[in-house]
């Protein structure tokens, strides 16, 4: 995964007012924590984040940090953004702050790759899963595990287990669930009983 630097400072003002007054001013409130990493409250520049994140999921972007002497040459992942319900809008960030070696469990896009033969036959693609639990050193997050489907025929599924991950992932949770599958088209199950 990709580092992103970003720019912070360490925040003094507190409460809800100096929070929506720094978010017009287009600065995220926000906290940094972590594993020897005392709570520290920040603020960060809102543009330079979106840019940062550019579509991904929070957990998904690998921080390092610019302006403050206690986070100079620490990693980080965003682990939250929280939005307005009304605007959607970001009004408050939680960063935290990574221990080298340690590995962090997070949640990480499962994307499709290939076309499946099965649609050739008149199948229908689903996928059932769109992310999955793994553990991971930072240094090794992936920005997504993808899956290839070209094998796929009708009736048949790939399943977590079958999925070929990146060095160094291990996924977390049932392995047994299907991430796709290509069922068979609309109406093939009665023609066959009325054939019968």
């Amino acid at each position: 995964m990709q580092r992103q630097k970003i720019q912070v400072e360490v925040r003094t003002s507190a409460g809800s007012r100096s929070a929506r007054r720094m978010v017009r001013a287009g600065i995220l409130p926000g906290v940094v924590y972590g594993p020897g990493t005392e709570p520290l409250p920040i603020s960060v520049n809102l543009r330079e984040l979106r840019t940062a994140m550019q579509g991904k999921p929070a957990n998904a972007v690998l921080l390092e940090f610019d302006g403050v002497d206690q986070l100079k040459g620490k990693m980080a992942i965003l682990r939250e953004v929280q939005r307005d319900p009304v605007t959607d809008q970001p009004i408050h960030v939680d960063i935290m702050a990574l221990e080298k070696g340690h590995k962090l469990q997070l949640t990480v896009p499962v994307h499709v790759s290939g076309r499946a033969i099965g649609l050739q036959k008149g199948g229908i693609f689903e996928q059932q899963l769109h992310s999955v639990n793994v553990e991971v050193l930072p240094k090794d997050i992936p920005e997504a595990i993808v899956v290839d489907i070209s094998a796929l025929d009708v009736g048949q599924s790939l399943h977590v287990r079958e999925i070929a991950l990146p060095e160094g992932v291990k996924v977390l949770g049932d392995e047994n669930l299907p991430v796709a599958t290509v069922i068979p088209p609309k109406g093939a199950a009665t023609t066959e009983g009325e054939e019968a």
